[in-house]
């Protein structure tokens, strides 16, 4: 069980780290378009 729940945690972690990448590339991408 406590291994599954650190897989859990891993993904969970992994899959926010992907939304924060590309939330900072589609606004660096809108910053540089717009100057």
């Amino acid at each position: 069980m406590m291994i599954s729940n650190i897989i859990d945690m891993t993904e969970i972690s992994f899959t926010q780290r992907i939304d924060r990448l590309v939330i900072a590339l589609i606004s660096m991408h809108y910053y540089f378009s717009d100057n």
